[in-house]
């Protein structure tokens, strides 16, 4: 039994539920952020993984496809899907490595620079809300989803060695 402050008060909870509610809330902010983020970029014809995608190269500058797939946990085929899109619609560029021309890395365009405004336009609308988080709150969240993260993957790579 876990105990668990709900609603303001100390409850008793087994592990199936704790499971479902971690799972429930998990879910249900990814909903949030994904319709925030759909709402405010789907009159430009972009997904929010395409958008995710753009954010990283406005921080990362060139990556390679690999390097994306491993920032945002997927398969490198899936980005490489993404990556084609973004490209028709001239958002990135592929760039050959110089010294080893195998090696290809995923860059933003010039184009990609006006978008950038919208993410931060998405921004202000989530620090309106983060704002509201107080900074013990935001650490203790930050922390228990940093400790079940590592131990997600830890037990996942636990069961891959046996």
């Amino acid at each position: 039994m876990y105990p668990i402050v709900a609603n303001g008060r100390r409850e008793e909870m087994d592990e199936q539920d704790f499971l479902v509610q971690v799972k429930q809330l998990i879910r249900a902010l990814y909903a949030k952020s994904m319709l925030k983020m759909t709402e405010i970029y789907e009159p430009y014809d972009l997904t929010p993984p395409q958008v995710s995608i753009l954010m990283l190269l406005r921080h990362k500058k060139c990556l390679k496809v690999s390097e994306l797939a491993a920032l945002v946990h997927t398969a490198d085929s899936n980005i490489s899907v993404i990556c084609r899109r973004l490209e028709q619609k001239k958002l990135i560029e592929r760039r050959r490595d110089e010294a080893d021309r195998r090696i290809v890395y995923i860059a933003a365009t010039p184009q990609a620079e006006e978008l950038y405004r919208l993410f931060d336009k998405n921004n202000q609308v989530m620090f309106k809300v983060i704002h509201q988080i107080s900074a013990e709150d935001k650490a203790a969240i930050i922390d228990a989803l940093t400790r079940l993260n590592e131990t997600l993957e830890q037990a996942l790579y636990s069961e891959k060695v046996r």
